[in-house]
């Protein structure tokens, strides 16, 4: 059992327990707190190295069980969209409707401009993710929501070519 490296008592986080752990917090890593724990993981490297070798595996679980909660989760997106393909298309009409009423387009000559604005995007950028560098399954990102400002939504600087893990990451969906 790992226990707090200033009390003793069963740790709960960084080797400390609640009440130091809190502290380390609150006083934004107070000297003694540092010190304590630095003189600790000098004295004491197996005990370092097992909380890290334990960090690992429970951090490795935990992306395990996220990956299978993202990946039931788009089967049942699929599933859902599969069974119902008239609200899907019924949904997409009433989205793109909505934008290209502002550039006096119809549904379909909307969708070709977005399409076509994506693929200026990709080739303004060299077909390279501006994050990291990868050519591998390329999205053309706007960089001011298309529905928090629809008026932008073609706007040639409005745009950024990222790889589909980046997309997923500037969105706020982690997918590990």
């Amino acid at each position: 059992m790992i226990t707090c490296i200033i009390c003793g008592v069963k740790q709960c986080a960084k080797s400390l327990c609640r009440k130091h752990y809190g502290i380390m917090y609150r006083t934004k890593y107070t000297e003694k707190v540092r010190t304590a724990t630095n003189i600790w993981r000098k004295n004491n490297p197996e005990k370092v190295k097992k909380q890290a070798k334990e960090w690992n595996i429970n951090n490795y679980k935990r992306r395990q069980i996220m990956n299978r909660t993202w990946t039931k989760k788009n089967k049942i997106r699929d599933l859902w969209r599969k069974n119902n393909p008239e609200r899907v298309l019924k949904w997409s009409i009433k989205h793109l409707e909505k934008n290209c009423i502002l550039f006096n387009l119809t549904t379909v000559e909307y969708k070709y401009a977005l399409n076509s604005w994506s693929k200026t995007i990709r080739k303004r950028d060299e077909n390279k993710c501006q994050m990291c560098g990868s050519k591998e399954n390329l999205n053309a990102h706007h960089i001011i929501y298309k529905s928090n400002y629809p008026q932008l939504s073609l706007n040639i600087n409005n745009g950024i070519t990222l790889c589909r893990y980046c997309h997923y990451e500037t969105h706020g969906f982690v997918r590990l």
